[in-house]
């Protein structure tokens, strides 16, 4: 569980949160939905303790956590998107170049020992395979440890489907529901592929 306290956060004379209070329970999938300069990316980085100028509590698993503790603990971080990181090239779109620019996050994932979450885009046209349903070409996950795909049927629904695969662990297909009250996805059922 990640509990976050009065947490403010400003740029300059701009506010980015002000007393923000939050518990994020374990066991639970979670979204930040929001539009440009909202904060997603700001909040990502202070939990990962990238960012530390900020005021407020952060506790994780009712532990109060400091500047200083993250530094023994692993930690994780959510790269919203891949785009950002992405060379520009002739051939942008090439398995080989996919793969190479996976290769390279997954070493820093392990050299720093972090988790590391890639957001990424899927593509518009239909697939029977949730995963051709990647934006790009199968080297993206060629070199990642898993993926999940999210697909609602509208973009206003508030079920939705997560298909999970990777390395050390068994596929699974997991339904949500979307509680708009408190803007979580709530697991309603667990499918494990044998």
């Amino acid at each position: 569980m990640i509990q976050i306290s009065n947490l403010s956060k400003k740029y300059g004379e701009t506010v980015v949160f002000s007393d923000l209070n939050y518990t994020f329970e374990n066991a639970c999938i979670y979204g930040l939905v929001g539009r440009n300069g909202a904060g997603k990316t700001t909040l990502l980085n202070i939990l990962s303790n990238y960012d530390k100028n900020y005021t407020g509590v952060i506790s994780i698993d009712r532990k109060k956590m400091n500047k200083v503790d993250y530094l023994d603990m692993p930690v994780a971080y959510a790269m919203d998107t891949l785009q950002k990181v992405r060379e520009v090239s002739g051939d942008k779109f090439s398995y080989a170049s996919d793969y190479e620019i996976v290769t390279k996050l997954k070493a820093f994932s392990d050299e720093h020992s972090i988790c590391l979450l890639v957001v990424h885009h899927t593509r518009k046209m239909e697939s029977s395979d949730s995963f051709d349903m990647i934006s790009g070409t199968n080297g993206l996950l060629g070199a990642a440890d898993g993926a999940f795909v999210m697909q609602k049927e509208k973009r206003t629904d508030n079920k939705a489907v997560l298909e999970v695969a990777g390395r050390d662990q068994q596929d699974q297909r997991l339904l949500l529901d979307f509680d708009r009250e408190q803007c979580v996805w709530k697991l309603t059922k667990a499918e494990t592929e044998l």
